[in-house]
């Protein structure tokens, strides 16, 4: 098991900083890779922030092309999605919500997760609440208004609205076989 030594910044006894250091166990530094105009890498990162947590944050996306994740990147990482905490062992986790319940465990200072069951479950289910109501809001908005994505969108919707309404015509057609051609409607 490696080693942990923690670097966070806390107020000391006489209310001077205190810096202590923080080492996963490995060689290697610790890395957030995130890409600056996404949300979810963005709650990651203000996560560390507001936690304290020294660590090395990397921009994913192309330098050429900020609209897409570096080649480097993604031969690293092929499922291509950021953020990434990047562990000196060489492992790795994905997903905003798993790397805050990630450095919540490690750096156990200053929860913002719950103190216990109840408090977790709550601070679980308003971020539960917040993603799907807020920010899945915000990204339909951005993904569907945006240069970048407003014609490979509308294309992928034209497709899947095409592929939606031949399965509703083939299970009405199908239906009204099995009850006649009065349709449902017709038969309550």
């Amino acid at each position: 098991m490696a080693a942990h030594r923690r670097e966070r910044r806390r107020a000391g006894t006489a209310g001077e900083a205190v810096t202590e250091k923080f080492h996963f166990g490995g060689d290697r530094r610790v890395k957030l890779y995130t890409w600056l105009s996404a949300p979810n890498p963005r709650r990651a990162t203000m996560f560390v922030a507001e936690k304290g947590i020294d660590i090395e944050i990397v921009e994913a996306s192309d330098p050429g092309n900020p609209a897409e994740l570096s080649d480097a990147f993604c031969e690293r990482h092929p499922h291509r999605r950021v953020p990434i905490l990047e562990l000196d062992d060489g492992d790795w986790i994905g997903e905003a919500a798993a790397i805050c319940r990630y450095l919540e465990t490690i750096y156990p200072d200053n929860l913002f997760m719950g103190r216990n069951a109840k408090e977790a479950a709550r601070v679980e289910m308003w971020d539960r609440l917040a993603e799907w109501e807020g920010l899945m809001a915000v990204s339909e908005v951005f993904r569907n208004t945006h240069r970048l994505f407003v014609d490979p969108v509308l294309s992928a919707w034209l497709q899947a609205r095409t592929a939606v309404e031949r399965l509703v015509s083939s299970v009405a057609a199908r239906e009204r076989g099995a009850v006649g051609q009065s349709g449902y409607k017709d038969t309550h």
